[in-house]
């Protein structure tokens, strides 16, 4: 059956110039660009895919000629062999598009990278500050109760309770990409009042709030650092 010898012909011809293409991409992929490319010898670079297109286009048309070998269709044939500058268009392109395509993908995966190391050197730097925040802060407060407790002064208790609320937000909260600018306020209302304790008469402190923080979020401990510069400067 000619239609069936026909259908073969053009799937085994398919299947030589499908793996030629392979071929010419894996060359480039592990070859050219590690070699060439990446030591930035561009004009080598571009002979080299030119040189390879020119190699190679002859040699699939020698695989595809011995695929037509047994066909009597004598026009395929000569068509084959004048097409091969076409085709060597053909390979070359191919080679530049997988060029492209890894270059692009290198690019997309360095700034991926490059974008985890600064999450990872933020994270690393706001896990350092708050290290440095909470002793310093804990010695003062207690300082502070320690003080009044010598006094047997009624406010001890509410310091304590101030305090342990402070202590439980920096503990659960602190780790949090976000939290609840309420529970945030609450923090630093917290601190004011247990500075307001240390000071006394020394230093006016007043806290005013305007407009309400419903539904917005902050980075947890984001205001603390400017307060407590601002009481040790």
């Amino acid at each position: 059956d000619h239609s069936e010898d026909g259908f073969w012909l053009i799937f085994r011809n398919n299947i030589i110039h499908m793996f030629f293409l392979i071929l010419i991409v894996y060359f480039n992929y592990l070859y050219l660009i590690p070699k060439l490319l990446s030591r930035k010898s561009f004009l080598i670079y571009a002979a080299a895919l030119l040189v390879t297109a020119a190699l190679i286009t002859p040699v699939e048309t020698l695989f595809r000629y011995g695929n037509l070998w047994t066909s009597s269709n004598v026009e395929s044939k000569i068509q084959l062999i004048e097409n091969q500058f076409s085709h060597f268009i053909l390979l070359f392109f191919i080679l530049c598009l997988s060029t492209i395509v890894k270059i692009s993908k290198e690019w997309l995966y360095q700034q991926t990278v490059q974008k985890e190391l600064e999450n990872k050197n933020l994270q690393s730097e706001l896990s350092f500050l708050k290290s440095q925040i909470n002793p310093h802060f804990l010695f003062n407060t207690l300082n502070s109760i320690y003080a009044l407790s010598l006094k047997k002064s009624d406010q001890a208790p509410e310091l304590v309770l101030r305090l342990s609320e402070m202590m439980r937000y920096m503990l659960y909260k602190s780790n949090e990409k976000e939290v609840p600018l309420e529970q945030e306020i609450k923090y630093i209302q917290n601190y004011l009042e247990l500075e307001k304790t240390r000071y006394g008469k020394k230093a006016l402190i007043e806290f005013v709030q305007e407009g309400s923080p419903d539904n917005y979020k902050v980075a947890p401990l984001l205001f603390i650092t400017f307060l407590e510069n601002s009481f040790k400067h």
